[in-house]
């Protein structure tokens, strides 16, 4: 979950017409967009396979300081707890059950993404050896019981925890024991931004569960792809998912306004201190305050990152429904959704593909892809078929940006995922299950062998 940093100037009272075309600030032109990632870790001890906790020197809090004394990053505490690190632009920060996120500065290419990722996993890999602790990149925690995980002391978490807690029966379960890679971009106009959200929210039954790789929970095999995404389906239904206007192409930036207006608003920030809104929309805020607090930019701000749809609009726009994927493979999801969105062809053929299903149908798949799979039948073909040509367009379009620039081809972050799951209607819960029984012989480690750092 994004951590919320203030900008300047945010902290003055708004009414609702301050927020017309609030969106539209945002635009930019093609030659400045930027790329942005977020990458999530679990760790677990490397002899048991158990949750680390947060405090202590073998815990998230020795973690953190690790990362300050060997590689110079900044911690940044509440109530003297490290929560979050700051280095250059790029940032480390918490999710509820300990799970440790990137959140990468913007740049320009893939070919930079990749360089950031690759030196996250280093620092942390090293932080964690002398710890005995282990990263892990999955959907979902695949071991631990929802007991045995800790809650980071946040005040943001804690409100959400209690507000979750009577708002869809596995919100617990998404908070503590799921992990993303998501992939930010910028947008150029309304007409831009509204394209992206409607191909990925009709393309997100495909891409997650192309991209599936969370099929154990609690030791256990769930018979799901993406059991991920079935925890998502018992969370919170006001903020999460998909959004029908968007996903048919019907709605403008004004209505994606009015949709965050009335999601109901988790907190605000009044001198350090985190106030519960105790369930009241935003629209309700705005309108009416809340005791003697008046909304304001900030407010508005804060509660853009309580809100979870399959992509999300704030200053740019966040792709965020995969499944945590294996290191080798976090620069695929993000290359894939770069194919995809990249010229006007590639985005009108991956639209061609879904272009006659309807949002009940389009509502059915995304619930049972990812828990049935590729094989599926949709219309007269295969999910996996459908899959597999989408697949097709995001290579074209990555080769069509690689022509002439002198850098690595796009395209070779997506051929070896393409070959190894997409082309042959695999997905990379496959192979989690495929190495499952060697957990039975008590190696634990080699059961999750690709998917560690």
């Amino acid at each position: 979950m994004t951590e919320f940093n203030r900008k300047q100037g945010t902290d003055v009272e708004i009414a609702l017409g301050d927020l017309k075309g609030y969106f539209l600030r945002f635009a930019k032109p093609k030659e400045k967009h930027r790329l942005g990632a977020e990458c999530e870790l679990f760790g677990l001890f490397e002899k048991t396979g158990q949750p680390i906790p947060y405090f202590g020197k073998q815990g998230i809090e020795g973690v953190l300081n690790g990362f300050v004394e060997k590689f110079r990053w900044t911690k940044k505490e509440e109530k003297g707890h490290v929560i979050a690190l700051e280095r250059g632009g790029d940032f480390i920060t918490l999710e509820p059950g300990a799970q440790v996120e990137l959140s990468a500065s913007p740049v320009r290419t893939l070919n930079e993404v990749e360089k950031q990722i690759k030196t996250f996993h280093q620092e942390i890999k090293a932080i964690g050896m002398d710890l005995g602790i282990v990263w892990l990149s999955v959907g979902t925690q695949p071991l631990a019981k929802a007991g045995e995980m800790p809650w980071v002391p946040k005040a943001r978490y804690e409100i959400m925890r209690r507000y979750l807690a009577a708002h869809g029966s596995r919100s617990h379960d998404m908070m503590q024991r799921t992990a993303t890679n998501q992939f930010n971009v910028d947008f150029e106009s309304e007409g831009d931004a509204l394209e992206v959200m409607k191909i990925v929210f009709r393309l997100a039954p495909f891409a997650i569960t192309a991209f599936a790789n969370s099929p154990l929970f609690e030791g256990r095999v769930t018979g799901y792809q993406s059991y991920r995404n079935h925890i998502w389906h018992g969370t919170d239904a006001d903020r999460s998912g998909l959004i029908q206007i968007f996903a048919e192409g019907n709605g403008s930036l004004d209505d994606y306004l009015d949709y965050v207006l009335d999601v109901p608003a988790f907190f605000i920030i009044r001198q350090n201190e985190w106030i519960p809104l105790e369930g009241i929309t935003f629209r309700q805020y705005l309108e009416k305050g809340f005791g003697f607090y008046r909304a304001t930019l900030e407010d508005f701000n804060l509660h853009l990152t309580g809100i979870f749809p399959e992509c999300r609009i704030k200053d740019h726009i966040e792709i965020r429904g995969l499944d945590a994927q294996a290191p080798q493979f976090i620069m695929a999801a993000f290359a894939f959704w770069k194919g995809i969105l990249e010229t006007l062809d590639t985005r009108s053929a991956a639209l061609d593909l879904v272009k006659d299903l309807t949002w009940p149908e389009l509502k059915e798949l995304y619930r049972d892809l990812p828990h049935q799979g590729l094989n599926v039948h949709v219309g007269a073909c295969s999910a996996g078929e459908i899959s597999r040509k989408l697949f097709e367009i995001a290579l074209f379009g990555l080769s069509s940006t690689s022509r002439g620039s002198g850098q690595s081809a796009d395209r070779i972050y997506l051929e070896r995922f393409f070959h190894e799951y997409a082309g042959i209607s695999k997905t990379p819960a496959e192979d989690v299950l495929a190495n499952w029984s060697r957990l039975n012989s008590g190696k634990w480690l080699s059961a999750f062998e690709r998917c560690l750092v």
